[in-house]
């Protein structure tokens, strides 16, 4: 898709189904079945340390603390097993509502510091809004919100019941007001977010195996939750590719290495080619190691992957 192409929601889908990185589905795969298996470890653990478990073993074992007749001792062990699931659904409920508990914090956080994007307040952006939310095919608008981040050049998205929502931190939006006049820049940033959005990527049923994955050692939390992070950072990079039809997709890239004032003067070329000189073994491990535990794909890997016109799949590894 170039830059003069009309851009449509049936070209747009079509292209970002055909360019979502296809290690995203596996890996999400993976994730749920470490996810449950992290949920039974917690379940058994929770359990032992309650004394739970040891009672249904005494009781299966005819050890029974009621020592009464055999009526009195079936009717324990079925009190003891109904605690027992009953329990198991309750972790899971106080799991399940202190996760939503905090969504939705962190959205009335947004709507107390945050200025909402509208037709009043940033139009150019919310301009975007509206034609990101048609060629997505998006059933609600998210709700965008500017707010002041000591500096911090980023973007986020985040889900709440019954919303999602974008921030972009005040000095990315800085762009398109101040000297460069850049709001294309701008664009590609919030597409980037409208692409975990349309992926799902911050919904409860996707973020609550990723952190109960966090709980397996090693194999969760550090390799697979940050080769599946990876992987849909690339697949929201290639929506946003799609949303823009690449507007200043590297200069996106470069806002990230440089800041909102000097990105502008970065030679990518330049920088690609020191980025990517021949390392020695150590350096190479320590690189190695870097982007293997980076929740988003180093940067001389991603703009290489923006840039490459065959649209392949990012480097993980």
């Amino acid at each position: 898709m170039n830059e003069d192409q009309v851009l449509t929601p049936e070209s747009v889908q079509s292209e970002i189904r055909r360019t979502r990185h296809r290690a995203e589905l596996p890996m999400y795969a993976i994730t749920i079945v470490l996810g449950i298996i992290a949920a039974i470890i917690l379940y058994i653990y929770t359990f032992n340390d309650s004394g739970a478990l040891e009672q249904i073993k005494d009781v299966m074992a005819g050890e029974n603390i009621i020592e009464s007749s055999e009526e009195y001792q079936s009717i324990f062990t079925i009190l003891v097993a109904f605690v027992s699931m009953v329990g198991g659904v309750g972790i899971a409920v106080i799991y399940v509502v202190t996760y939503l508990v905090g969504s939705y914090k962190l959205y009335a956080s947004r709507m107390c510091y945050g200025i909402r994007v509208s037709e009043k307040n940033y139009p150019e952006i919310y301009a975007k809004v509206k034609e990101f939310t048609e060629l997505l095919g998006l059933k609600k608008e998210p709700e965008v919100y500017v707010q002041q981040s000591n500096g911090s050049v980023n973007a986020f998205a985040s889900w709440a019941p019954g919303r999602t929502f974008i921030q972009l931190n005040a000095e990315v939006v800085d762009l398109g007001y101040m000297e460069n006049k850049d709001f294309d820049t701008v664009a590609f940033i919030m597409a980037h977010e409208f692409g975990h959005i349309y992926f799902h990527h911050v919904h409860m049923h996707y973020r609550i195996w990723t952190t109960l994955i966090g709980y397996v050692p090693i194999v969760g939390a550090m390799i697979i939750s940050p080769l599946y992070s990876r992987s849909k950072e690339y697949t929201a990079d290639r929506v946003a590719q799609a949303l823009t039809g690449g507007k200043n997709q590297v200069e996106g890239m470069k806002l990230l290495c440089a800041g909102r004032h000097g990105y502008k003067y970065i030679d990518i070329q330049d920088y690609l080619e020191n980025a990517n000189q021949n390392y020695n073994i150590l350096e190479k491990i320590a690189r190695f190691v870097i982007n293997m535990m980076a929740s988003h794909p180093v940067t001389p890997y991603r703009i290489a992957a923006i840039m490459d016109e065959t649209k392949k799949n990012g480097k993980l590894l």
